[in-house]
């Protein structure tokens, strides 16, 4: 009886020993789950600018990351096609500011009917739209790094200042490129998508505004 009763104490404390042993082990594996899954379920488009103008999650300009989404989502359709989609874009900025044909010595005597008819085979107009359709790629591709998008719109805005482009017309350009994107992108999606590429060019803008103030 004795024998049995000593057997089971030392059972009860061994059980004893060994639960605490257990969850000396795991409780730092469930502290960190804990920890992980508390981070995980914050919401990862609510994101924090810090004093450089980059978010806490690596987007520039108060970007979320929904915003990136929709910005390189509608990018892959409308860049898909630099050619075709460029010229239409340029058409499209000629019929909506026809002023700024005027600012092209290339296309200041030919109607913009012609210049339709032309479309890809002007070679002058592809050489343009090509150009101002890999910018706008280059602006999707530094979402992550406002140092280099920085680097990237400040060349072309000093190239720009001696031309007399400044901020309106790279603000018509952000119209006519809103304009466009309903081409490409659902109505479920259209206006948050438009909203992004707002945010985005107003970085742009704000770039190109202190480069040529400074020039």
């Amino acid at each position: 009886m004795t024998d049995t009763m000593a057997r089971n104490v030392i059972v009860v404390v061994m059980m004893s020993i060994w639960h605490t042993v257990v969850t000396l082990v795991m409780f730092p594996t469930f502290l960190v789950k804990w920890l992980l899954g508390s981070a995980i379920t914050q919401d990862p488009l609510r994101v924090k600018m810090s004093s450089n103008g980059q978010s806490e999650d690596g987007c520039v300009g108060g970007l979320t990351a929904r915003d990136v989404e929709l910005l390189e989502s509608s990018w892959e359709k409308l860049g898909k096609d630099k050619s075709g989609n460029g010229v239409a874009f340029f058409l499209a900025f000629f019929e909506t500011y026809p002023e700024a044909q005027q600012r092209f010595k290339d296309f200041r005597k030919i109607s913009i009917d012609d210049l339709k008819k032309q479309g890809t085979e002007n070679k002058k107009l592809l050489a343009h739209a090509k150009n101002v359709m890999y910018h706008l790629e280059s602006y999707i591709d530094s979402l992550d790094d406002l140092e280099c998008l920085s680097e990237m719109v400040r060349k072309i805005a000093i190239s720009h200042k001696r031309r007399s482009i400044g901020v309106p017309q790279f603000k018509e350009l952000t119209v006519v490129l809103l304009k466009v994107l309903e081409s490409f992108v659902g109505e479920d999606e259209i206006e948050d998508t438009k909203l992004a590429w707002g945010k985005l060019m107003s970085v742009v803008c704000s770039i190109v505004e202190e480069v040529q103030r400074d020039e």
